[in-house]
């Protein structure tokens, strides 16, 4: 069952790697693909979750990288914007329904993601809402967000608070965003 889920979660992701694709997001991503191998000689005959190696460095010099995870971690050190933005497109093409989180791989090649689910469907990993909470608590609203047409994740006080001792550079946030943050602060 796990070696299913596996592939599953990577179908899934690919699945909406290729509906922000048609959205002519500046940088195309991809999900490579898993197979399951079955050892039937092995006593139990196990299954295995396999894919290719993913080799080399991206265009800013970085071998394999963790963007983000299923429990609110964002990778801020590289400015990478695209698999944040990925995320949050999920999650609003979805309707909040599914955030393809756990983001990790070679410049626009990952791997091995995790589908968070309003109804837990997709295994041990899947955190759900609270997940999608966390993402977004972590998530910086940019003017790439701003051109897929994400919305801003309404944030309670206190992480509006935390976005706001943020320094706002044009890489990462959009000015009408930081503008609407810091007006948002100063109204609670």
């Amino acid at each position: 069952d796990s070696v299913r889920n596996d592939i599953k979660l990577q179908y899934e992701a690919n699945r909406w790697a290729q509906k922000f694709n048609s959205s002519d997001p500046p940088k195309k991503i991809n999900f490579i693909r898993a197979w399951a191998m079955e050892m039937p000689d092995r006593p139990g005959s196990p299954w295995f979750a396999i894919e290719r190696f993913i080799a080399g460095k991206d265009m800013y010099g970085a071998s394999f990288v963790k963007h983000n995870t299923n429990s609110g971690f964002v990778d801020l050190d590289l400015h990478r914007v695209t698999p944040q933005v990925f995320s949050a497109h999920t999650f609003y093409a979805s309707d909040g329904a599914r955030l393809v989180a756990d983001i990790q791989g070679v410049g626009d090649l990952f791997t091995d993601p995790q589908v968070l689910s309003n109804d837990y469907r997709f295994g041990d990993g899947d955190l759900g809402p609270r997940g999608m909470a966390l993402f977004f608590k972590s998530f910086r609203h940019c003017s790439f967000s701003d051109s897929m047409g994400i919305p801003i994740f309404p944030l309670s006080r206190n992480e509006l608070n935390h976005q706001a001792k943020y320094n706002d550079d044009e890489d990462t946030v959009s000015e009408a965003v930081s503008n609407a943050v810091a007006s948002a602060v100063r109204s609670l």
